[in-house]
């Protein structure tokens, strides 16, 4: 059994109740009193948790591009999804016509639905990332081969540093992953791993010897305070991807292709700065080049690689 199909048709088997976030919904029509001012465009993003907070966080993004178009405020609207499936569905459906987050959850929407993407989006001025592989100091862990029939930590699915990178880096060496639920050990000739859910509990499981290794972001690794790191031991860099990307849906139209591109890319640094000011987030947007093509395919090979992983 494929974990990537599992965990995929699973999660969305769930995706059919709506959920109504402040004034619009996170899946299914409009509110009737919204149905007024028709939406020339939406922005989709996913937050399974705190849905209203992240349709702040987008509504700045969308008024630019709304009034860059010459459109009435509104035009363009935000809608939040639960998970990939859900978002891929609605996309699917017309429901999103842009959604903008890190590489990996982008590819596996646009395996579902078709969606293509249009643009770059550096974060905090990087375009790439990688993810490290983390042993205690005080471990018997020292280098990848260490961990057979052991356990590392990774973050959850969908997360392009906390499981796709450092799982591809793995099989890509040669080792069979098996995930592990419950933490129990994996056979005596694979890595086993289960879902830590973010990179501090990795940390702490580690620090507690509950897990043998864990995975992370490169940059936060970096940006952990020395004496942190000064417990811990890196026996794995993965490679580079990009960081995050914009898509749009199938069947967008291609007239807007342009317009929108030139909004997204002419956002001055005094409108960044506001964005970031209202909302803790600032926007920052490139043509796709052949860095962002390579890292494209790096990544699909990635997700082809990690398809494999065995489940019991």
């Amino acid at each position: 059994m494929r974990l990537l199909a599992l965990l995929f048709v699973v999660t969305l088997s769930a995706c059919s109740e709506t959920v109504r976030l402040g004034e619009w919904m996170s899946a299914g029509p409009q509110r009737e009193s919204q149905e007024a001012l028709e939406p020339f465009m939406t922005i989709g993003d996913i937050e399974p948790d705190s849905p209203t907070d992240r349709m702040l966080k987008l509504r700045p993004i969308a008024d630019h591009i709304a009034e860059s178009m010459g459109w009435e405020p509104g035009r363009v609207q935000v809608r939040i999804a639960r998970s990939v499936p859900e978002i891929t569905a609605m996309m699917s459906d017309g429901l999103i016509d842009i959604y903008i987050d890190s590489i990996y959850p982008v590819l596996l929407v646009g395996l579902g639905s078709g969606s293509k993407v249009l643009l770059e989006s550096p974060v905090d001025g990087s375009r790439s990332y990688n993810s490290v592989i983390i042993a205690s100091i005080d471990g018997d862990v020292r280098e990848v081969s260490d961990l057979v029939g052991k356990i590392v930590g990774l973050q959850e699915f969908y997360s392009t540093s906390g499981y796709l990178l450092p799982a591809a880096e793995l099989i890509g060496e040669g080792y069979q992953l098996e995930y592990t639920a419950g933490r129990t050990a994996p056979a005596s000739d694979r890595i086993g791993f289960f879902f830590s859910g973010d990179e501090e509990n990795s940390l702490s499981m580690l620090q507690q010897g509950v897990i043998d290794a864990g995975a992370m972001s490169g940059l936060d690794w970096s940006r952990l305070p020395e004496e942190i790191r000064n417990e811990f031991i890196v026996i794995a860099t993965t490679d580079s991807v990009p960081r995050k990307m914009l898509s749009v849906r199938k069947g967008f139209d291609a007239e807007l292709i342009e317009p929108l591109s030139q909004a997204l890319f002419n956002i001055t640094d005094e409108q960044r700065s506001q964005m970031f000011a209202d909302t803790g987030w600032s926007w920052a947007f490139v043509p796709l080049d052949e860095q962002s093509r390579s890292g494209i395919e790096r990544t699909r090979r990635m997700i082809s690689m990690t398809n494999e992983i065995i489940v019991q």
